[in-house]
């Protein structure tokens, strides 16, 4: 770390390792590293840089930039097939948990997928998931 005063008489620290990554990648002098920092940090205005976001803004590209970046698309709803090996399993474990004592609150939530219940005051949730067969 180094001090460095601007000219408004500011005294602010610099990383070395920084000015020297900008020195090695860029292949500058020192004093155009550090010059290039206090752009990037906004310590010292480009000329040059301001005028190109000028002339984009005015061209009403960045805005159509942000615009869409700000926007989110609409998810298709997946409809999935009815899978009765599935259906009947959730309602027979439906069942066999209302035969327990501990257990309440028994809710299907999904009639192919989910059961949420209470056991012993404690909150569960099964999901069934039907494994895929692997392909040789």
């Amino acid at each position: 770390m180094f001090d460095y005063t601007l000219e408004n008489g500011k005294v602010i620290r610099i990383n070395e390792k920084e000015i020297q990554h900008y020195m090695d990648t860029l292949h500058l002098d020192r004093e155009d590293a550090i010059q290039i920092y206090l752009e990037d940090e906004g310590y010292e205005v480009n000329e040059e840089q301001e005028e190109l976001t000028k002339k984009a803004k005015d061209n009403k590209i960045t805005a159509s930039i942000h615009k869409a970046e700000g926007q989110k698309k609409e998810r298709k709803k997946i409809e999935r097939k009815p899978n009765p090996d599935k259906e009947f399993l959730i309602q027979m474990l439906a069942t066999d948990l209302g035969e327990c004592d501990n257990c309440s609150n028994i809710v299907v939530e999904n009639v192919g997928k989910i059961i949420t219940f209470e056991f012993n005051g404690k909150k569960f949730k099964l999901d069934l998931v039907e494994t895929r067969v692997k392909k040789n």
